[in-house]
């Protein structure tokens, strides 16, 4: 077998093992993303694919959590009211 023909098996080699790395990592994006489905629950952390890499930043945050909502101003109730004027 030639230098060319070696460095091409070689290339190949790495290009499928690369290429099943990949497959594995979206298995597991795909896995997360089924899992939140199922339950119904938002994403809230940062999911990252990154070539045959899947990691889940716990520290950054993909979106807000939820507010809570603001208690309601008081009001303030009127009583009777009535206007006199005098001077005319």
């Amino acid at each position: 077998m030639n230098k060319g023909l070696k460095a091409f098996a070689q290339l190949d080699e790495w290009i499928g093992t690369r290429f099943l790395k990949e497959m594995e990592a979206i298995r597991e994006l795909l896995l997360v993303i089924k899992e939140a489905i199922e339950a119904e629950a938002q994403l809230m952390n940062h999911l990252q694919l990154n070539g045959d890499k899947f990691v889940v930043n716990f520290e950054l945050q993909a979106l807000s959590p939820p507010l809570t909502p603001r208690p309601e101003s008081p009001v303030e109730k009127l009583g009777k009211f009535c206007l006199y004027n005098t001077r005319i």
